[in-house]
């Protein structure tokens, strides 16, 4: 038999309960921030894929037309500038990514994957493409750079300009 008067205890108390909740909190906002970085990387990641796609596309465009020169689009219609930005006057007619699309028909058209036709140096991205010399380079503003990417835009790319971009990345060739 049983004789006092002990409670019986259900449940837990109300110190064992913040204690999880704030380890759940802890841990979910770790996840977070790890889900912010992964991000970023995968934008970079489809901005280089992007770009080497383009790369591909403006050879098949030499070969049929004999230059890098997209007539009709870019900054006043040159063929130079931002990739995907147009104003529909005189100084972007219409982007390069679409007469690229149009003219060459050798891609689909290509934008940053946040959407930006024109970025600025503390926000936006966007593809920016210059003839140098006899060639080409097309450039991003990656989001999280390696020491390789910075690499890729040197003075041979002919970054040294774009840097009141914040340009980081390079692709093509003199």
């Amino acid at each position: 038999m049983y004789c006092g008067n002990k409670k019986n205890k259900a449940g837990f108390t109300l110190i064992e309960l913040l204690v999880v909740i704030s380890i759940i909190g802890t841990l979910s906002g770790m996840v977070m921030v790890t889900m912010q970085d992964m991000r970023a990387a995968a934008r970079d990641a489809r901005r280089k894929q992007d770009l080497a796609q383009v790369i591909k596309a403006m050879e098949l465009y030499n070969l049929e037309y004999g230059n890098y020169v997209i007539k009709n689009s870019g900054w006043n219609g040159g063929g130079t500038g931002w990739f995907n930005y147009t104003s529909g006057t005189a100084y972007y007619p219409r982007s390069i990514a679409e007469a690229l699309s149009v003219d060459g028909g050798k891609i689909a058209i290509v934008k940053d994957p946040t959407g930006a036709t024109t970025c600025n140096p503390t926000a936006g991205y966007a593809y920016m493409f210059y003839r140098c010399g006899n060639g080409f380079f097309i450039y991003a503003k990656l989001e999280k750079p390696s020491a390789a990417d910075r690499a890729t835009c040197n003075t041979e790319s002919c970054c040294s300009g774009l840097a009141s971009y914040g340009m980081n990345y390079a692709v093509g060739h003199r």
